[in-house]
């Protein structure tokens, strides 16, 4: 019995994964070889566990059959998709430097507000009450999680 499957492979995101995976395994294990504390490893081990599965899980996306017909393979990405893409990474930046200038909280708030924005939200009222709840939550939960003080600004 022959067997006639044949994949392509998308070398793109399969290094992707593979940098991702061994980025997150390297800082797990750094971690767990400074202290194997809970203190220490209450958010990276689960975080890397869980990183690490999904990783697995997406796997099997790498490899396509080749002989998808051709309404089922991906379309590229338009201009305006990788335009979008790229205003979530420069909004990621602002957040990473409003979060040590301002404080976190604000750094949160308007990195959920801009992404809220731009994945096509347009009411005010609920960008400005999903960017409230968003900030509340993860403040407060990195809050109750990490002991050391989170320069906030607000909360």
């Amino acid at each position: 019995m022959k067997n006639n499957l044949r994949f392509s492979i998308d070398y793109g995101h399969l290094i992707f994964l593979i940098i991702i995976s061994g980025w997150v395994i390297w800082y797990w294990i750094n971690a767990r070889s400074v202290s194997t504390s809970p203190e220490n490893l209450l958010i990276i081990q689960p975080v890397s566990i869980g990183i690490l599965i999904l990783t697995v899980c997406i796997l099997p996306q790498v490899f396509r059959s080749a002989d998808i017909p051709a309404e089922l393979k991906p379309e590229p990405l338009s201009t305006v998709e990788f335009l979008k893409i790229v205003a979530v990474m420069l909004a990621m930046v602002g957040l990473v430097y409003l979060m040590f200038t301002v404080g976190f909280d604000v750094g949160v708030l308007f990195f959920s507000a801009i992404t809220t924005i731009i994945c096509g939200e347009r009411r005010p009222l609920l960008v400005g009450l999903f960017s409230i709840v968003t900030t509340l939550v993860i403040v407060k939960g990195y809050q109750l999680l990490i002991t050391f003080p989170m320069p906030n600004l607000f909360l």
